[in-house]
């Protein structure tokens, strides 16, 4: 019965979607239909079911088509939950479609000369540096402050905060990027810790600490089998045996609540006797002696103190200069098709709008110049002239 659900939300997405050629996000939601066509058609089981996504992804769509017929550029206030769970709902696919591929791979195993490599494997996102602007000099601080020679067997964790749509996960992506880092750390993985509402604590906990054990090599079946025999210490006490003599790079990306399992990752908590006293926080997964590296970003300073400590906190703030937005949504307008900006008719106008509302944001200004394509290529299509019968 769950199956034959599953299979009807799957079909209504993809009809809706092929009637839907030109609402917002279209990419995106044919993205998230090949994830979804090729979890569902993999021979391998999938760790869940996928009800709750299609659910979300009809009702996004059909927002997003309600949303295409407005004429003027949206206020990205507007917009930014359809994308916040756009790309929350991408990332449990591709997680549960490196589960399916971590199966198969188990099932046929790599020859022996690759196994060294498997263990090396690097799974962290990627970003267009080129697309990029704006965000040079907090690169170069915090590359150096994790590069940093004096502390070079030392462990740092260092919090990014800023308001959503702001450039914490670019900026995240950009350090995981250069050359220096991915020489000094391996191995790198990346972790999207999204709120799941219907989720117990401990639930989501062991799914942020199997997610890091899967990219360490560890596939669903064992690290389920631990969580089953001993608990969320059971996987912090083998993520601890993984980890152990690496130097380590691990983001945990859009950490939004103070639970205590995040509590102050840089600790290490001791018995009177000096031996370590394991509890279910994640600092114990975490070997604080080989120059381990966390990167942590979230939208909510508490967040960033419980964890982290204000002292390794950096605050990214929304660009003072409206010329950085122009920039960006004059890059995003010509990948889209419009090759001089300055030919629109009413640029200065155009311009003024763009300030007042994308407020400093790169986010809003990439959007708002997909908007902004879509917009002017719909005006330029040929009307249809409607003739009698005569």
């Amino acid at each position: 019965m769950a199956e034959d659900v599953e299979k009807y939300l799957a079909s209504k997405f993809k009809n809706k979607l092929e009637m839907s050629s030109k609402c917002r996000f279209h990419s995106q939601f044919v993205k998230l239909s090949e994830l979804i066509e090729h979890i569902l058609g993999s021979p391998f089981p999938k760790e869940r079911s996928l009800n709750q996504e299609l659910v979300l992804l009809n009702n996004a769509l059909e927002e997003c088509r309600t949303i295409s017929m407005k004429k003027a550029l949206v206020s990205p206030n507007k917009i930014f939950t359809q994308l916040s769970s756009l790309e929350k709902i991408r990332q449990d696919l591709e997680g549960m479609k490196k589960s399916i591929a971590d199966l198969a791979n188990n099932a046929c195993p790599r020859p022996r000369e690759d196994r060294a490599e498997i263990s090396r494997e690097v799974t962290t996102r990627e970003v267009d540096s080129s697309r990029v602007r704006g965000l040079k000099e907090e690169v170069m601080s915090l590359e150096r402050l994790l590069l940093d020679p004096k502390r070079a067997d030392s462990f740092k964790a260092v919090g990014i905060v800023g308001m959503r749509g702001v450039g914490k996960t670019t900026l995240a992506q950009m350090i995981c990027d250069k050359q220096e880092v991915k020489d000094k750390f391996v191995p790198r993985i990346w972790v999207c810790v999204s709120h799941q509402p219907n989720m117990a604590k401990e639930e989501l906990n062991a799914a942020v600490a199997k997610r890091i054990l899967t990219h360490l090599g560890i596939n669903e079946a064992m690290s389920g089998s631990i969580y089953s025999s001993h608990g969320l210490r059971g996987l912090l006490y083998a993520l601890h045996l993984q980890l152990a003599g690496k130097r380590y790079l691990i983001v945990l990306d859009d950490v939004c609540g103070t639970d205590p399992w995040y509590e102050m990752l840089s600790s290490c908590f001791k018995c009177e006797d000096g031996t370590e006293e394991w509890d279910k926080r994640l600092a114990h997964g975490l070997p604080k002696g080989s120059g381990g590296a966390v990167i942590v970003t979230t939208r909510f300073e508490e967040v960033g103190n419980f964890m982290i400590g204000r002292d390794n906190l950096h605050f990214l703030q929304p660009f003072s200069d409206p010329e950085i937005c122009w920039t960006i949504f004059k890059d995003e307008v010509k990948r889209n098709g419009v090759d001089d900006i300055n030919n629109v008719e009413q640029v200065d106008k155009l311009k003024t709008e763009l300030a007042n509302k994308c407020d400093g944001l790169p986010l809003a200004a990439r959007v708002m110049g997909q908007f902004f394509v879509e917009q002017l290529n719909e005006k330029l299509k040929p009307k249809q002239s409607h003739h009698g019968s005569g």
